[in-house]
């Protein structure tokens, strides 16, 4: 794959589209009783991804342009800009995903009307630029904006398709997946900071693990892993309350095991052998059964 498309995280754009199909794909269904096969409403949902997956590849870019050095201590195999293709092109390409992602974005209203759109992208364009400048290097704020962008995409599904006139269900799938991806990539936020500390020790970052050390941290996310494992617990149990015990088995099993799946974590993070590299590779697997879960529930409401 050219250099020039390796910036722009081709497969965080794709797991980026596969969660959001899903979701759009089961809200449709719930709300129409149809399959996802209309054109309109195809049309709509893909242009909602293309602006989601292009406001999110200007924010890479833009990461990436003010982390060059960094990322030459952190990760020179993965460094792209500078070496491979200039900062020059790689701000081009960037400027390019702004127009890109506003074209899109009024193409957007154009077909639903909804007058929010282009200010929603203009704001996360601005967001994704102050995060990289400045957000990034303090203490926990880049980690929650980065985790609020994460989540924020699922409600844009909601607004979008008025999931408000849906039953409680597709309401309690929104949140439930959009309070997962929030937890959970701030975790995974921390975690890849362990894993720049080098890097962003030299530009004097004031991450977390820089300002309260290696002990301080595994505290930290100690804290955050039990209380990840407690939320995901509360979302089971308000799934419980509409159903029957097989039934809410049946629907919620990949939620009981994600919520499991924390246990190993906290062991692995108490360990002298921890390794922040396997915990940020295991936590994409938990956002993964998150995003499986949802097209499972998809393909339980179609067979009935």
């Amino acid at each position: 794959m050219p250099d020039s498309l390796r910036v722009l995280r081709p497969i965080n754009l794709f797991f980026i589209a596969f969660a959001m199909s899903g979701l759009i794909g089961f809200g449709h269904f719930l709300r129409f009783g149809l399959p996802l096969y209309d054109i309109a409403n195809i049309w709509i949902g893909v242009l909602l991804i293309l602006t989601v997956c292009s406001v999110a590849a200007s924010g890479y870019l833009i990461n990436d342009i003010h982390d060059v050095e960094t990322d030459q201590i952190n990760k020179p195999n993965q460094t792209f800009i500078g070496i491979s293709i200039s900062e020059n092109q790689a701000k081009v390409m960037y400027f390019a995903l702004l127009i890109d992602g506003l074209i899109l974005s009024a193409i957007l209203y154009y077909f639903t009307q909804k007058s929010a759109l282009v200010l929603v992208v203009v704001a996360t364009q601005v967001l994704l630029h102050i995060y990289a400048r400045y957000l990034k290097k303090t203490l926990l704020w880049g980690n929650l904006t980065v985790a609020a962008l994460t989540a924020f995409p699922y409600f844009l599904i909601a607004y979008i398709f008025e999931f408000d006139r849906l039953e409680r269900a597709a309401i309690l799938v929104v949140l439930t997946m959009s309070i997962s991806a929030f937890v959970l990539n701030f975790i995974r936020e921390v975690v890849k900071d362990w894993q720049d500390a080098k890097g962003d020790k030299v530009i004097s970052a004031q991450t977390f693990i820089l300002r309260f050390g290696k002990s301080g941290t595994k505290t930290l996310l100690n804290f955050l892993l039990l209380l990840s494992m407690a939320i995901h617990a509360i979302m089971v149990y308000l799934w419980s309350i509409d159903y029957y015990f097989w039934s809410f088995i049946r629907l919620q099993w990949p939620l009981i095991v994600l919520v499991l799946l924390h246990i190993p974590f906290i062991v692995s993070l108490n360990q002298a052998n921890f390794s922040a590299a396997r915990m940020s590779a295991g936590l994409k697997l938990l956002m993964f059964i998150g995003v499986l879960w949802v097209y499972y529930l998809w393909y339980l409401v179609r067979m009935g």
